[in-house]
Parts: C-alpha cells; structure tokens; sequence
C-alpha cells in the first residue's frame, strides 16, 4: 500500500503541467450565449499563442465571442467583466480609463466570420 502511495505521488509531482502561455482573466456570458474574455499574456507568450487561445474559447453558433488579450503587466479588467448583467456593461468596463488598452482581439461574429487583430501593428475598429 505505502509503494502504492509513493508511487502515486512521484508521478503526480512529474506530470506538472508547463505554465500556460494564456490566462484567462474575466469572463461574461449573457442569456443569449454571447461571450466576452479578457486574457493575460506571458512575458513568453506569442501572437501564436494568443491567436490559439482565442480560436479555442466556447463559442455558440449564431452568436457573437470576443477575446481581448492583453500584455503581461497590463491593468485588465476582471471583475467588470464577470461580474457585468450586459454585454453593453462589458463594454463600458472595457473602456474605463484607468486600464489598459488590450494588444490582441479575437473576435468571433454572429455570422460565424472571425478576425484576429494585433492592435500595436494594425488599425481596427475593434482594437481600443
């Protein structure tokens, strides 16, 4: 039983998941399934890695997703997000001065098109 036991805490200590690259800040979901994420950045992390965690958040046909994904020591907004009762709130929350604009937007419409944008290197209407 004890080899069990040793052998069962070696490989759970040897199967450390590598720090994600991505990490989700807020999340809102309304009534209708549209969603909105904000995202913190590694200082390791690529436009890569950041396109990949956008494509890869739950996404409702026929519904709109957004992914605001921001740099590392970014002022990002959590709770005005999470804790919002409208995405019209969402979007208020987003745009409070004392944060930071976000440097990537994945951006999933109803339509079922999608954009990934990096706002330091392009001009987009989605971009703050």
């Amino acid at each position: 039983m004890r080899l069990t036991l040793v052998f069962a805490a070696i490989v759970l200590v040897g199967c450390d998941e590598p720090d994600p690259k991505v990490t989700q800040v807020g999340y809102f979901k309304s009534s209708v399934n549209d969603r909105i994420f904000t995202a913190r950045l590694s200082k390791d992390g690529s436009e890569e890695d950041a396109r990949i965690f956008g494509e890869s958040r739950p996404h409702t046909a026929g519904q709109m997703t957004a992914v605001y994904i921001y740099e590392t020591e970014a002022e990002i907004p959590s709770d005005g997000v999470t804790l919002a009762s409208s995405v019209f709130e969402v979007n208020e929350n987003l745009a409070l001065p004392n944060l930071s604009s976000w440097r990537f937007v994945y951006m999933r419409y109803r339509n079922g098109n999608f954009e990934f944008v990096d706002c330091e290197s392009a001009a987009s209407d989605i971009c703050r």
